[in-house]
């Protein structure tokens, strides 16, 4: 017999490709790892973001439990390495199609909203003209470790509230921590976190 959850596995995540303008507008020859000017002000803005992109990369307190399994503890990136944040895939070579990939996201996630703050993020690097942070950066921003945590870091982002909208902030925010306690709640009388976990969204499928 199985059973359906939405509780994702330390080893189920939702990456995928990013690129800006097009694969030539991302990458330089002349740089070092192959990244235009735009690549590296659109990066830094995404790392710069991270903390409040959590709250929707990981939609459940369960997906916290990704850390340090396939799933970042810092906002950092390297040249195609899958334990880092963002992993870009470029190249100096005459050509090569240079792209980004975001490894934050929980297999749960909504796909729509992490676009939707991965685009906000990335204006705002290149609005800002950030510049990108060294690779492999182990004193990189902390990734927050808790929904709660999450959910503030989410708040207390002007650009992302903006970006979001201030009403879709204030009722994600509200319907997860209403979520939350629904779960304490349940695993206070006695039912365990999956139960809890399955109770609570199974029956949205």
């Amino acid at each position: 017999m199985y059973a359906c959850t939405l509780a994702p596995s330390t080893l189920n995540g939702c990456s995928g490709r990013l690129s800006v303008g097009g694969d030539s507008a991302m990458q330089d020859v002349a740089n070092e790892d192959g990244m235009s000017e735009i690549a590296q002000q659109f990066l830094a803005g995404v790392l710069a973001h991270i903390p409040a992109m959590e709250a929707l990369c990981a939609p459940t307190e369960s997906c916290y439990s990704r850390h340090g399994n396939w799933a970042p503890k810092v906002a950092d990136w390297n040249i195609d390495d899958r334990s880092r944040c963002v992993r870009v895939k470029s190249s100096k070579e005459e050509g090569y199609n240079c792209y980004m990939e975001l490894r934050l996201p929980s297999a749960c996630a909504c796909p729509y909203l992490i676009v939707s703050a991965l685009v906000a993020a990335g204006l705002d690097g290149l609005k800002k003209k950030l510049p990108l942070p060294p690779k492999k950066d182990d004193r990189a921003t902390a990734v927050p470790t808790s929904l709660e945590e999450a959910l503030t870091a989410l708040e207390n982002d002007a650009v992302m509230t903006e970006a979001l909208g201030e009403t879709l902030v204030r009722w994600y925010t509200g319907v997860k921590r209403q979520e939350m306690a629904y779960v304490a709640g349940k695993i206070k009388g006695g039912t365990s976190m999956t139960e809890a976990m399955q109770d609570t969204f199974v029956e949205f499928v």
